[in-house]
């Protein structure tokens, strides 16, 4: 059996009111899953809307056969297979190793 945990934080809002144009927003939003033992990705699911567009992403990790899937799912379906080498992580799931690792001063992590 294969243990996992998923790490969903809040929705991220920045504004960008640079040259005097009108505000603009832009939020992401971004799910992971991942194994525990041993520690690596499965699977992240992203959300990122900027003003009144949206774009639904998902990537699935399989560490068999190297390869993650990637897709957009909306507004415009496409995506495609990438071959990688371990280790292989994705921005939360880097994010959960280091806020979980014991460091101490001098030691590589």
């Amino acid at each position: 059996m294969t243990s996992s945990f998923s790490v969903s934080p809040e929705m991220c809002s920045a504004r960008d009111c640079s040259h005097g144009s009108p505000a603009s927003e832009f939020h992401q939003h971004v799910e992971s899953k991942a194994d525990v033992e041993p520690f690596r990705v499965l699977r992240t699911d992203k959300i990122e809307e900027s003003n009144k567009r949206r774009r639904v992403l998902d990537a699935e990790y399989d560490h068999e056969k190297r390869k993650v899937i990637w897709r957009e799912i909306s507004p415009n379906p496409q995506g495609g297979t990438f071959d990688f080498s371990e280790p292989i992580q994705d921005v939360l799931t880097v994010v959960y190793y280091f806020a979980h690792a014991k460091a101490r001063s001098g030691k590589i992590l």
